[in-house]
């Protein structure tokens, strides 16, 4: 049962750190937030590192997982910040639900997961979902469908949930290859060094201001709390069968969250359908995970 209560906590930590940066961190540049978060996540974890053996299994496959990921996760998630920094939350959020649908194709190439037909009706769920997100104000049948295309910011994110369905697909084979902590500890390392390249272009006067702004380090305090939450139940979930594949369909409820208590905190409008949006690209993508092989 531990990693069901990890899972939520999770979820409720990350949903919590985007409200967070909407309220508190929408001034600071995505690529400094992300590098000072990573930074500060590396410096705290180091404490437990230095009491706890890193063990690798194989360390080539290991290293490519890391490297890929670092990457990949570091490009999508400044593009999901600066969505968040600039449109309301629960507009932009419930698009990351979509990284189990993003998933299936990387599933199927890494691990040879294949998705059962209980995925077809979870696909559609998923589409219907995001058809009610940007269904407000539209003239035509057709015109939901086309905004999220037209919308830089709904592809931003829609590439975000592609370069995160990958990453997601990738953590199970890395963490089998090392543990939890050992693969979180090393990847976050390996992500200061990526970001730092990232913030090369800006002055260091502002890299220095944003380490003193007490919003930055909180929000960074709720990614470390929530990503460490989030590889221990994933590491309390692989003696069960499909267990990680559990932790994610629980962990997806922080878009539930963030609409339910940042939508209302934050004023936005629209908020019913953006809950019932959420609810339905939640569930869509709970079923086509768990018809997952």
């Amino acid at each position: 049962m531990t990693w069901i209560y990890l899972s939520l906590v999770s979820a409720l930590l990350v949903s919590l750190r985007h409200i967070y940066i909407k309220r508190f961190c929408h001034n600071v540049p995505a690529e400094i937030l992300v590098f000072l978060t990573r930074l500060l996540g590396a410096l705290v974890m180091s404490v437990y590192a230095l009491k706890t053996p890193l063990t690798v299994k194989v360390a080539p496959s290991f290293a490519g997982v890391v490297s890929f990921t670092v990457v990949a996760t570091a490009v999508a998630t400044i593009a999901q910040i600066r969505v968040i920094q600039k449109n309301p939350l629960s507009k932009s959020v419930p698009y990351l639900t979509l990284i189990p649908l993003s998933m299936i194709p990387w599933s199927a190439l890494l691990l040879g997961e294949m998705p059962s037909l209980i995925a077809a009706p979870g696909l559609i769920m998923a589409c219907i979902g995001a058809y009610i997100l940007n269904s407000a104000g539209a003239k035509s049948v057709l015109a939901p469908v086309l905004s999220i295309f037209r919308n830089r910011h709904s592809l931003y994110m829609l590439g975000a949930a592609v370069l995160l369905g990958a990453t997601t697909t990738c953590d199970k084979i890395a963490i089998h290859r090392s543990s939890a902590f050992t693969y979180m500890f090393i990847w976050t390392c390996a992500s200061v060094v990526v970001m730092a390249l990232f913030c090369i272009r800006y002055d260091i006067g502002l890299l220095t201001g944003s380490l003193r702004n007490r919003h930055v380090i909180i929000q960074a305090l709720l990614w470390v709390g929530g990503f460490s939450a989030q590889m221990v139940a994933v590491q309390h979930a692989l003696g069960i069968t499909s267990g990680t594949t559990y932790v994610k369909m629980l962990t997806l409820t922080n878009t539930l969250f963030s609409v339910l208590i940042g939508g209302p905190l934050l004023r936005e409008k629209h908020l019913t359908r953006s809950i019932v949006a959420a609810i339905l690209m939640i569930a869509g993508s709970t079923l086509v995970i768990a018809g997952s092989k």
